[in-house]
């Protein structure tokens, strides 16, 4: 018999016993919203802070994170930007990376997308330089939070601003991008038993990573189940995504003892 069964991906992780990403002794910045907007800003007004009543089910962490209107629909035809404060990154050598991770979620329809961006400030002409696209995604949609990593060492030493922008050239709308828990760290991050995201294959490691597509299937590797005797049966599991389902709501169709 099939059951319906309500999860997040932070159950997942519990279920699998995966380790969430931990800020640690190499970060040079940290943003989870709690506090509000900061030194944070927008252009073109599309951004907001705090609980979104549409979208995701809730904040990755926390009761506030940032996304593309929190209570509806983005508007058409409007470009905007989600602008971090000036962060200056640290120098690096050798085999030392800085990258740029953050949690997300997002709803986006045709002829429409998401850009990370860099600007970089001059100490000689007092100016920021125009914005630089160093990653792109195109229309989509990953209504369960994922994790996303950018590579910014080649800014090392620099003044800079991170963007999170928004594009819309079209009259289709959806409700946007969602953003918490973001990080910049000097090392190179250490997130293997964190899920996939749907802009990066799922890799293979011998540990438990539970894998979400976009057409909204999921796989569980390692389910634990008392056997009734004191010890446990390990399953795998697979489920899919009921539309429209809020909280997200998720059918078995699948599992079998390993």
């Amino acid at each position: 018999m099939k059951r319906i069964i309500l999860i997040s991906i932070k159950t997942f992780v519990m279920l699998c016993g995966i380790s969430a990403f931990n800020v640690n002794a190499g970060v040079v910045f940290f943003e989870d919203f709690e506090s509000g907007w900061g030194n944070w800003s927008a252009d073109n007004g599309i951004w907001e802070v705090g609980t979104p009543t549409e979208g995701p089910d809730d904040c990755y962490n926390g009761s506030k994170c940032s996304g593309t209107v929190l209570d509806g629909e983005y508007p058409r035809d409007t470009n905007s930007r989600l602008i971090s404060p000036s962060i200056i990154l640290p120098e690096i050598s050798g085999n030392q990376e800085i990258h740029l991770t953050f949690w997300h979620s997002f709803f986006y329809g045709q002829v429409a997308g998401r850009h990370i961006q860099v600007s970089i400030y001059d100490n000689q002409s007092g100016q920021w330089s125009d914005w630089e696209t160093i990653d792109e995604s195109g229309p989509g949609s990953s209504p369960i939070w994922s994790f996303k990593s950018v590579d910014l060492s080649s800014y090392g030493g620099e003044k800079v601003k991170i963007a999170f922008y928004h594009i819309n050239a079209a009259t289709i709308l959806a409700f946007g991008w969602y953003i918490d828990d973001v990080e910049i760290n000097s090392d190179a991050p250490s997130v293997p038993n964190d899920p996939p995201t749907p802009d990066d294959p799922p890799t293979s490691s011998g540990d438990c990573v539970a894998t979400y597509q976009l057409d909204g299937s999921l796989h569980i590797p390692c389910v634990s189940v008392p056997n009734g005797f004191g010890g446990t049966i390990m399953y795998e599991a697979d489920m899919q995504l009921i539309p429209f389902s809020s909280p997200f709501a998720f059918e078995l169709t699948g599992a079998k003892a390993k």
